[in-house]
């Protein structure tokens, strides 16, 4: 999460996120770090993951569901990060308060993350975890279409 914090951090300290104001339009900027993110979180994601579950002994049951709840979690993830990451990035204290402005905005994705694999561990059928990748679905859904409505007043200011 500390790295997906700096995704607008590094524009503001390198003095490029003026020119990049100039130029882009706000939601080609958003869209672009999420992206970005997206694909951080499914680097680590694609390393940790097996790691953990060969470390641990864990075992799947639901694979289809598993990989649907590391996804959907993903993409909730990423997308809250992103957008708290461009409301900090101009403050003095951006760790700090990035911490207490993204805990309320990731705890449902990171419960429902939780409770998929709980699920996906025990039950291999994909409709039992239907629940939990509704709400994720959905969650995705908000985030996203609020983070594309706020960005362009977030990032002007």
């Amino acid at each position: 999460m500390t790295g997906l914090s700096r995704s607008f951090v590094s524009e503001e300290e390198g003095g490029t996120a003026a020119p990049l104001r100039l130029t882009a339009p706000p939601a080609a900027v958003l869209l672009g770090k999420v992206l970005s993110n997206l694909v951080l979180l499914g680097v680590v994601s694609a390393f940790v993951v097996p790691l953990f579950l060969a470390l641990m002994s864990f075992e799947i049951a639901g694979v289809p569901l598993f990989l649907a709840v590391l996804l959907f979690g993903g993409i909730g993830l990423g997308a809250a990060s992103t957008f708290v990451a461009a409301i900090v990035a101009k403050t003095a204290a951006k760790g700090a308060l990035f911490a207490v402005l993204a805990t309320p905005l990731l705890l449902p994705p990171l419960v429902a993350a939780v409770t998929g694999t709980r699920i996906a561990a025990t039950d291999p059928a994909l409709s039992a975890g239907a629940d939990v990748i509704r709400l994720l679905v959905a969650y995705d859904g908000v985030m996203l279409t609020a983070a594309f409505l706020l960005f362009d007043a977030v990032w002007r200011e």
